[in-house]
């Protein structure tokens, strides 16, 4: 053990955060942790680069070194790749040995908790150097979560005329405002809160287009409508101007008013016309602007 702990170092573990879904894909049983930051409190005698007390941030990606893609400087996409937190153990423990490769030495003014988000803030860097973002730039960002809030930082750091992010989620749209994006759009109305209903939604909407495909090539066409607010007596406790929810729904729909069975005639026609007969798979949303916004 002392043979394999030469070129290792022994950290303490002062900070982590977890990002994204690593615990919903894991190994078990297995010790969480992702990111992860710490003070070196020993080293092996083969490390030359930290040394005890340094401040530092550990690399959760941990490589082969030998298959076609690390010798090819892409270690990121390693063939045989193991994810510290995920496929590995992480970080969530008072102190561990990591290799000294996987280490790199942070300036001790970095406050513990920004420190901790220095590897998402990396993906950040690598995805709008890969994408060449510029100056001038139109980006759209699919997924407005941690990372794609950090994309989204990244993107306007480095002179993005536009940024739009997309999401399911309200509040995550919100809050990648707050980082940057300039316009944000609901990919499908659903919400996190409510997931039968979310998967309910989905899946109509992919048994369209699964629909389509079967059937467009025997001369039926199938297309869905998808209706946002509507006034109608199955809304009556929502519609209720009593109800703070009624006005923080008005106020989300770019149209400013809730849709009504005459809003669906349009739709409707068309769809049943000869003016939609290459039509196969849509949703039209009718929803005034609600998805856009």
């Amino acid at each position: 053990m002392e043979k394999f702990a030469q070129g290792f170092k022994k950290v303490q573990k002062v900070f982590s955060v977890l990002i994204g879904a690593a615990l919903f894909h894991s190994r078990y049983p297995l010790i969480p942790g992702h990111e992860n930051v710490g003070i070196v409190t020993k080293v092996g005698k083969d490390c030359t680069r930290i040394q005890a007390g340094d401040h530092m941030v550990i690399d959760y990606v941990m490589r082969c070194g030998e298959c076609y893609q690390c010798t090819h400087n892409r270690g990121n996409v390693c063939e045989h790749v193991l994810v510290r937190g995920s496929g590995a153990d992480g970080g969530w423990r008072q102190f561990w040995c990591v290799e000294e490769s996987y280490v790199y030495k942070i300036d001790d003014s970095i406050p513990w908790a920004g420190a901790a988000l220095i590897e998402p803030l990396t993906i950040g860097e690598h995805s709008t150097s890969r994408g060449r973002v510029c100056a001038d730039d139109v980006v759209f960002i699919m997924g407005a979560g941690a990372i794609g809030t950090i994309i989204a930082q990244a993107c306007k750091l480095k002179g993005a005329k536009t940024v739009i992010c997309c999401d399911i989620s309200d509040s995550s749209l919100e809050r990648s405002k707050l980082f940057g994006a300039d316009y944000t759009m609901v990919s499908w109305f659903g919400g996190q809160t409510v997931p039968a209903y979310t998967a309910a939604k989905g899946g109509v909407t992919q048994l369209t287009k699964e629909l389509s495909n079967d059937w467009i090539a025997r001369g039926v066409n199938v297309n869905a409508i998808a209706p946002g607010y509507m006034a109608t007596e199955m809304n009556a406790a929502l519609l209720d101007p009593a109800n703070p929810r009624y006005q923080q729904i008005t106020d989300r729909i770019p149209a400013n008013r809730w849709g009504t069975g005459d809003d669906m005639k349009g739709a409707c026609i068309f769809l049943a016309s000869h003016a939609s007969d290459y039509l196969g798979g849509a949703i039209i949303p009718v929803d005034g602007g609600y998805l856009v916004k």
